[in-house]
């Protein structure tokens, strides 16, 4: 069941309209190019529509510091393209300048089902595992579900499920959730929230400082997003990005990490496999 806001929705299709002319070679072009992120003057209109955007809230589903000095905000559709090639930009960006805890990435819905048909579908189930398993599992049935999706097919329920046991959900749990419905709204905020401050397509990121708001629209590539990172956190006061300590390595870590760990008693992954690929109804 898509979001229920009838007006939106009709706008939201115009644009769409418009998207499905110029949209998927623009885009593409946007992805591609290797020229440094800006921002343009926003109206003051587009500024104080900005300041709409929530800051990260207590339920958020979030990658680093939830007090970080940067925080993107991400409107996502698990059915996009874009999306899917936008969400392992944002893993790099985290990657490389969240670990010192200045930078934050939220991940928030906009699924576009006029393009995407099963994008809802994928956004109820990702808040089903949310809410059952957490923040964490949250993040790896995101990571799992992009990884699955392919431009060509749809991801079957089976699928799904099975995903969501991955993650650390039940399948009666997690089946019963997605039958209720009761997390609909959530999703729905999420889009009406992007649709309000301007998004026309996905994904759809607003940056968010101490000090100022600003948004794009696409998948920008890592080498254009990294540096406008690098430029708000120098604006910022934050003028020393540092890399990963060499001298505890991830290996190191691990390691330690194993060592002090007692045996596991937990029993191991009973997560079904699914065999069919049928498309959800």
């Amino acid at each position: 069941m898509p979001p229920k806001n009838h007006s939106r929705n009709l706008r939201l299709i115009a644009s769409i309209v418009a998207l499905g002319i110029i949209g998927g070679s623009v885009w593409y072009t946007q992805f591609h190019k290797d020229t440094a992120l800006t921002f343009e003057d926003a109206s003051k209109d587009q500024k104080e529509l900005l300041q709409e955007i929530r800051t990260v809230q207590p339920d958020d589903h979030i990658r680093g510091n939830p007090d970080a000095k940067l925080v993107f905000v991400v409107y996502s559709d698990f059915g996009c393209p874009f999306c899917n090639k936008f969400h392992d930009t944002m893993e790099q960006i985290i990657d490389q300048y969240g670990r010192g805890g200045d930078v934050a990435w939220v991940f928030r819905h906009i699924p576009l089902t006029q393009l995407h048909p099963q994008a809802n579908v994928y956004a109820l189930a990702s808040e089903c595992v949310a809410k059952h398993g957490g923040n964490q599992a949250f993040w790896k049935f995101a990571d799992s579900l992009f990884e699955a999706k392919k431009p060509e097919s749809e991801v079957s329920a089976q699928e799904i499920v099975s995903l969501a046991q991955a993650a650390g959900v039940g399948a009666d749990t997690f089946t019963a959730c997605m039958e209720s419905d009761e997390l609909q709204k959530r999703i729905t905020t999420d889009f009406d929230e992007a649709r309000a401050t301007g998004a026309e397509g996905s994904p759809f990121t607003v940056l968010i400082t101490q000090h100022d708001r600003v948004s794009f629209g696409g998948a920008r590539p890592y080498v254009a997003v990294a540096s406008a990172t690098e430029t708000i956190l120098k604006t910022i006061g934050i003028t020393t990005i540092e890399r990963p300590d060499a001298s505890n390595s991830a290996s190191n870590q691990f390691t330690d990490a194993l060592r002090q760990t007692p045996p596991s008693t937990q029993p191991t992954d009973t997560a079904t496999t699914a065999s069919s690929t049928a498309p959800l109804p």
